[in-house]
């Protein structure tokens, strides 16, 4: 049908396809967001998300492609499927579960992978693009549940639209704690993932900004209080730089992730064609723009 949209899963060993998921109404959108669930089945095989624009998401299984379950918003007149992310086990049960948004309906929603019931559901009253950043952080506060981090990308504090990232607790649905971003237009939280970046032994999060009124930035926060460890800002000219990113383990084996960010505006090669970094290892934590691999005082701004 028209713009029912499709989604195609590939062997990572080489390659080939190995499913493809098809939408089935009209204007569905289907494959609009994409995710790994984890093993939410049990059967010791990952399985995989798709969301739909049009509003629900599906969950597949990685041993035959058949379908697990479709969720919908449990609220009614709200949507969700234009993004989706494993949330990690936030109610403690052994399965993963999900998170999902519909950025438009400003609204997200936790599921429970175990039976696709609902956790937690969040709607905004205010058009704050909820979720178009969301990502799970695994357990920030020790607790024994793993949390959840979402984004706000035109929360309007404290200037105009410069976003918002916070962290709930996945046993209760609580804040834990919320960063804004630092200047009009940077839409902090439109990107967000996590992983140990300090070598600390414990998770951050990673939150970039869309990068298309201002430069882009991506910015590394710690994720048991979001105090900013990190301001690694490269975009220029408004190229997006930020709009999209991923932590990818160790690349280089200094024991820190790298960090692939999208600039889908860049205009290095030819005009729009768009470009992608790899940030390694470039903790700055003085913020005096010297990495700290290379910082002869990484906490002293003022020596480098």
């Amino acid at each position: 049908n028209t713009d029912s949209g499709s989604a195609r899963l590939y062997s990572g060993l080489d390659g080939s396809l190995l499913y493809t998921f098809l939408g089935t109404a009209i204007d569905d959108c289907f494959g609009y967001s994409v995710a790994a669930a984890g093993d939410i089945d049990l059967d010791g095989i990952d399985d995989l998300l798709v969301g739909a624009k049009n509003g629900y998401v599906q969950a597949f299984s990685g041993v035959d492609g058949t379908t697990i379950y479709t969720l919908q918003a449990s609220l009614t007149n709200e949507a969700i499927g234009t993004s989706v992310s494993s949330a990690g086990d936030v109610n403690g049960d052994g399965t993963v579960d999900i998170l999902s948004a519909a950025s438009d309906f400003n609204y997200a929603e936790v599921f429970s992978g175990a039976d696709g019931s609902s956790l937690y559901a969040m709607a905004d009253n205010g058009d704050t693009r909820i979720g178009v950043g969301l990502s799970a952080v695994g357990d920030v506060n020790h607790d024994g549940y793993d949390d959840f981090a979402i984004g706000r990308i035109w929360h309007n504090t404290p200037t105009t639209k410069s976003g918002l990232v916070t962290v709930y607790s996945g046993q209760d649905g609580s804040q834990i704690w919320a960063k804004s971003g630092n200047g009009s237009f940077q839409t902090f939280g439109a990107s967000i993932d996590m992983a140990d970046m300090n070598a600390d032994g414990e998770p951050d999060i990673v939150v970039g900004t869309l990068g298309s009124i201002v430069n882009g930035r991506v910015e590394v926060l710690t994720g048991s209080t979001g105090t900013r460890i990190s301001n690694n800002k490269m975009g220029a000219n408004n190229n997006g730089f930020g709009g999209a990113l991923a932590t990818v383990g160790d690349l280089n084996g200094d024991g820190v992730a790298e960090i692939v960010v999208g600039a889908k505006l860049d205009s290095s090669a030819n005009s729009g064609a768009g470009k992608v970094f790899v940030l390694a290892s470039q903790l700055d934590s003085d913020g005096d723009g010297v990495a700290d691999a290379s910082d002869s005082s990484p906490f002293d701004p003022n020596i480098n």
